[in-house]
């Protein structure tokens, strides 16, 4: 990085210059926040010396790799949005998750190049009254500790976009045009981890999913993210996922809300797929279900999937329900067995977490809480070379039948 490459004395000179630059800089499309971070690296107004600059440029590289103590990074940032405070309130919690989802989205990305981050989001007021949890109930603020916690346990990723950000910057290719007064171009060094979607994504999905899809990404085992499943456990702390393709295989919108079109958009796909299921309850509240299932679908009376399948709850409140193998039980109508999408609470399978019935119409959340299924999708998170895998598999399908009815 060349910011004092032109100056010969051991202080810079114009302290305001030079914070104006590195502010332009870091801030990028958030000019907030190369502010704070400014502001927590050098402190306030005041000559900065050579030494100083280094010292801290350096150990922001290190933090940005994840390479500090245990919740090191997560604190560091937490001071960034804090203003050195030792607590966070609501406010400064929103602009934390704006400011990321900003960074994974917008920055390097083609897909989201115009994409923006509202702050009143359904799903960043998820994320921040989840948070809000372990707040002192007197002063409705969090530590850095709690902070640091709660991002490790329910949200691994949230700062990925950051750290990206921050070591494209400070490693990535930086370019000018022909013109003098051009500002740099910054090319990312790494592929950001917010999957893509396509491949049956209409624009107005996509532009509403975006930010959706980039919180997932925070949250989801690697395997819905590029990896392969037998990479998973070998690389569950690898701080740079792939991000990888999302293909939307059946929408209840486009396709219908029927168990039987669900199945035939969804089987046969061997990759891991995601299920968002919203619905209502009898009262008025909305709620909305996200199930990982990291094998193909199936139709059986027993129990399936493996370790990193899980059952997640976003609205009204968001929460991990549950995790793990042989959890799921897809039946459709074999009778003597209970029938409908059931994600268990656990292997005595004595209670359900989640119940989806055939018609696909009503749902229970606890047994006894009904609601409305309002709206089914499933994403297949295998990339292109999974979905054009199901598409052959349908082909030879199609044309065994065709051949059967010709031969008989």
């Amino acid at each position: 990085m060349k910011s004092k490459g032109d100056v010969k004395s051991k202080d810079f000179v114009d302290d305001t210059v030079f914070r104006d630059r590195f502010v332009h800089y870091f801030g990028g499309p958030c000019v907030e926040f190369g502010q704070l971070l400014v502001d927590r690296l050098f402190g306030g107004p005041g000559t900065i010396n050579e030494e100083t600059f280094i010292s801290a440029l350096t150990n922001l590289a290190r933090l940005s790799a994840f390479k500090g103590n245990l919740h090191e990074a997560e604190k560091f940032f937490f001071y960034v949005f804090s203003q050195g405070k030792e607590h966070i309130d609501k406010k400064g919690l929103i602009e934390v998750i704006h400011v990321a989802g900003m960074f994974a989205l917008v920055v390097g990305s083609e897909l989201h190049e115009k994409a923006v981050v509202p702050r009143d989001l359904p799903v960043i007021e998820a994320f921040v009254s989840a948070a809000m949890l372990m707040a002192d109930p007197q002063t409705q603020e969090l530590s850095a500790t709690q902070f640091a916690v709660w991002m490790n346990e329910h949200c691994p990723r949230l700062l990925e976009g950051i750290n990206h950000w921050i070591e494209t910057v400070l490693h990535g290719d930086h370019t000018h045009s022909n013109e003098p007064s051009s500002d740099p171009v910054i090319h990312t060094l790494y592929q950001l981890p917010t999957p893509k979607l396509e491949d049956g994504a209409t624009e107005d999905q996509i532009n509403n999913m975006y930010v959706f899809i980039w919180a997932l990404s925070t949250i989801v085992p690697l395997v819905y993210l590029g990896h392969k499943r037998d990479e998973s456990s070998a690389q569950s702390h690898n701080k740079h996922p792939l991000g990888g393709t999302w293909t939307l295989l059946y929408s209840s919108d486009k396709h219908g809300l029927s168990m039987n079109r669900f199945q035939s958009h969804c089987f046969d796909y061997r990759e891991p797929s995601i299920m968002i299921i919203t619905g209502i309850y009898s009262e008025g509240q909305e709620n909305q279900f996200i199930i990982g299932i990291d094998r193909e679908w199936r139709d059986g009376t027993y129990f399936w999937g493996d370790d990193d399948c899980f059952l997640m709850e976003l609205k009204p409140s968001f929460s991990m329900l549950n995790k793990g193998a042989k959890l799921i039980s897809l039946n459709e109508k074999q009778r003597g067995f209970p029938v409908g999408l059931r994600f268990m609470k656990d292997t005595s399978y004595k209670s359900n977490f989640v119940l989806i019935e055939p018609d696909f119409e009503n749902g229970f959340r606890n047994e006894d809480i009904p609601f409305r299924v309002t709206r089914v999708e499933v994403w297949g998170c295998g990339g292109q070379e999974a979905a054009e895998s199901q598409q052959r598999g349908r082909m030879w399908y199609i044309y065994g039948l065709f051949w059967f009815k010709g031969n008989t």
